[in-house]
């Protein structure tokens, strides 16, 4: 996968998480919660970078699926 397409993924993938976040989505809330219990990240004072890590994550998940 190109770096240009990984950029273009990421960003609809980013853009999905804060969507579902402004909007209360319970589950991604838990997510959110759990990704900074696992990286000693706070959920509310670094929500940002759980935010991008979860993207990051489900970057790699496609990348890997698609392999």
């Amino acid at each position: 996968m190109s770096i240009l397409a990984k950029e273009v993924m990421g960003e609809g993938i980013l853009d999905e998480l804060y969507d579902l976040d402004s909007a209360g989505d319970l589950e991604l809330d838990q997510r959110i919660n759990e990704y900074g219990i696992d990286h000693s990240l706070h959920a509310d004072d670094d929500r940002d970078c759980i935010i991008q890590g979860i993207a990051e994550e489900e970057i790699d998940k496609l990348e890997n699926a698609c392999s």
